[in-house]
């Protein structure tokens, strides 16, 4: 079991650099002990929850339903995700040492990015222990533990703008404000469109000093989950062919596998940087597995957060490139647009043609609120394309990309839409 902490010898930060998120024991602060969610914390979580029901209703969205079934199926799904050893989301409990007893829960969100790696943390507490430090102390604790055990770039906070009492927390921790986000989350009481601020913080030094360790284990723990009854949706919906002019944006096929490969290939010195899959040596079977695994999602779009869609231009059989939507939030309608086209094709105008359409897709029949794009800084053609669509640079997100051919950590930039522009 290793044992770290942000005062540890150099022998001992040498171990930190190979900790494994998976492994994770517990994390450790003078006043509280964080660790893996686990079957059994559910009643005492719901409890905390019940506790803090006007403050957590009127920020976070799942407090709706404070129902101990809610904290169950949170619990089984959180003990899946750690056990998978792939999944995107990391959530903890907060135990207080002297009590004994579960005050919160955190933890890592889906909006990580483990291939950096960067991390975005969530809180609460319970509101019998405000106004201690308790939340400031939580947060430091975790940001360290994954700058320095974890080696990653960032960690970053979002909360709505309006949500003081969160917004100074990051501040008090050393978190420098990047960006202001449109339309990024709904507002629990009025139900309308808000904004968010989007804190990060990229180097431990900037943290306020606190004796933090963590403990992994060699192995990853099992916990025996029981068996959850899956409700299928009385509704599916297939994603739809888009088109314009020119080109033709169609659902993944298995037939595809073959022309995605060779527009990979053909265009690798340019995509190997920014997408991890894009390998000069790729082969058609891991095409066909690539492809394979885009085919699931377009099959019921509401049932996935990752929606691929192929462009081809009419007549030909090449596959110019591939644009995707990710849903970071369907209540509110919240859109990512990813992207990459063939070399071989550029200067043709069928990117920015194909963009805009899926853009439009996004606004008129996902009921986007808001459309954002992360753009590495050093990705010139990207970033013109963006802004030549119109959209609106929000801010610069430090550590946030990553060049997976020369391993170097940079910067990237964050652009929205919140409406459809003059362009489109």
């Amino acid at each position: 079991m290793f044992k770290v902490s942000h005062n540890c010898p150099i022998q001992m930060r040498l171990k930190a650099e190979i900790m494994n998120i998976y492994h994770l024991d517990y994390i450790e602060t003078p006043r509280l002990r964080i660790r893996p969610v686990q079957i059994g914390d559910e009643k005492e979580l719901n409890q905390a929850i019940n506790r803090s029901l006007p403050m957590l209703q009127r920020w976070m969205p799942w407090a709706k339903d404070p129902s101990l079934q809610t904290t169950r199926e949170f619990i089984q799904d959180g003990v899946l995700d750690w056990q998978s050893g792939e999944a995107d989301e990391f959530p903890m409990v907060v135990i207080h040492k002297e009590d004994n007893k579960i005050i919160s829960a955190s933890g890592f969100n889906d909006l990580n990015d483990v291939s950096k790696p960067y991390f975005e943390m969530g809180y609460w507490i319970d509101s019998g222990y405000q106004g201690q430090g308790l939340i400031t102390e939580l947060v430091i604790g975790l940001t360290r533990y994954t700058l320095e055990a974890l080696q990653a770039t960032r960690v970053q906070i979002r909360m709505q703008a309006e949500n003081t009492k969160s917004v100074a927390v990051a501040q008090r921790c050393g978190f420098t404000l990047e960006a202001k986000l449109k339309n990024y989350c709904l507002d629990c009481e009025s139900g309308l469109p808000a904004d968010s601020l989007l804190f990060a913080c990229c180097d431990s030094a900037r943290l306020p000093a606190l004796e933090v360790k963590w403990f992994q284990s060699e192995k990853q723990y099992k916990v025996r989950v029981e068996n959850k009854d899956i409700t299928d949706k009385s509704f599916k919906l297939s994603l739809p062919i888009l088109q314009t002019k020119r080109l033709k944006l169609m659902p993944p096929d298995s037939r595809d596998a073959q022309a995605f490969q060779s527009a990979v290939l053909a265009s690798v010195n340019e995509l190997g940087p920014w997408f991890l899959w894009a390998k000069a040596n790729m082969t058609l079977e891991q095409a066909q597995q690539h492809i394979n695994n885009r085919i699931v999602s377009a099959h019921d779009i509401y049932a996935h957060d990752h929606l691929f869609l192929c462009v081809w231009a009419h007549g030909q059989n090449d596959l110019l490139g591939e644009v995707s939507c990710k849903i970071l939030d369907w209540g509110v309608s919240l859109v990512q647009i990813h992207f990459w086209f063939d070399t071989r094709y550029t200067g043709q105008g069928y990117a920015i043609e194909a963009v805009a359409e899926v853009v439009r897709f996004a606004f008129i029949k996902l009921n986007a609120k808001r459309v954002e794009v992360n753009i590495p800084t050093q990705n010139d053609k990207s970033l013109g394309l963006i802004k030549r669509l119109g959209f609106n640079h929000e801010g610069t997100l430090q550590n946030h990309a990553k060049n997976f051919m020369t391993n170097e950590v940079m910067s990237s930039e964050l652009f929205s839409l919140t409406e459809l522009a003059d362009y489109f």
